[in-house]
């Protein structure tokens, strides 16, 4: 108790922050500029589920994420790939444990 007499408590604080974008269906491209003003989160994670799942319907779970077939997925921050390049995925080919491994290697910093 004698410190908080000399000085104000500090105390982490980790913002979560969640943005949601849908995609049309058939759609082969999305991109959306400025997503983060400001300071750039430490971690981001990109999920795909079912639209209506996300928005309620009791058959459907939103934790059913789904790759949709994705193949390729890339942060840019003023142009320059962030953290690292982005990634090139197959799912028909199964060439797609980047994606999993670039997760993992980022959850442990």
């Amino acid at each position: 108790m004698k410190a908080l007499e000399k000085e104000t408590a500090k105390y982490p604080i980790n913002r979560v922050l969640c943005k949601v974008y849908s995609i049309p269906q058939g759609s082969m491209s999305f991109v959306q500029d400025n997503i983060f003003i400001g300071q750039m989160p430490k971690r981001i994670v990109v999920g795909c589920v079912d639209n209506d799942s996300f928005h309620g319907t009791f058959e459907k779970s939103p934790f059913d994420f789904k790759h949709y077939d994705i193949n390729f997925i890339g942060v840019y921050v003023d142009g320059q790939p962030t953290p690292h390049n982005p990634l090139d995925l197959n799912f028909a080919q199964n060439n797609y444990i980047k994606g999993y491994h670039s997760y993992s290697v980022e959850r442990k910093n």
